[in-house]
């Protein structure tokens, strides 16, 4: 992945929720099988940073989700990440292919 290998020139990290590898483990599971989704979880995961999800950032992601998800067909996953992202992670772009991102307005690492 193009990512990885930039993060790693640039001496740059990568940060996530549990929330979202959850998703995304449980995403690749499905479309792609165990060993993929393992192997995401046992060498990826381990080179994150994690990012602390406390009950005000979950219930600022509730009011998200409460006034954009009806017209943007938001998950609440993504409500908790972009509260994340503006807040404890301050505006770090996101890598990512999920189009709401860019909807929302976050700034996005080229692909």
């Amino acid at each position: 992945m193009k990512w990885l290998e930039r993060s790693k020139e640039s001496k740059s990290s990568f940060h996530a929720t549990w929330e979202i590898l959850s998703e995304t483990v449980t995403l690749l599971r499905i479309k792609s099988g165990y060993v993929p989704a393992a192997r995401f979880a046992q060498d990826i995961i381990p080179a994150l940073h994690i990012a602390a999800i406390d009950e005000s950032l979950r219930r600022e992601a509730l009011n998200i989700f409460l006034r954009f998800a009806r017209d943007k067909k938001l998950s609440f996953c993504d409500c908790l990440s972009y509260a994340a992202l503006t807040t404890i992670l301050r505006g770090l772009p996101a890598a990512t292919f999920d189009r709401h991102f860019k909807m929302l307005g976050l700034p996005l690492l080229d692909g």
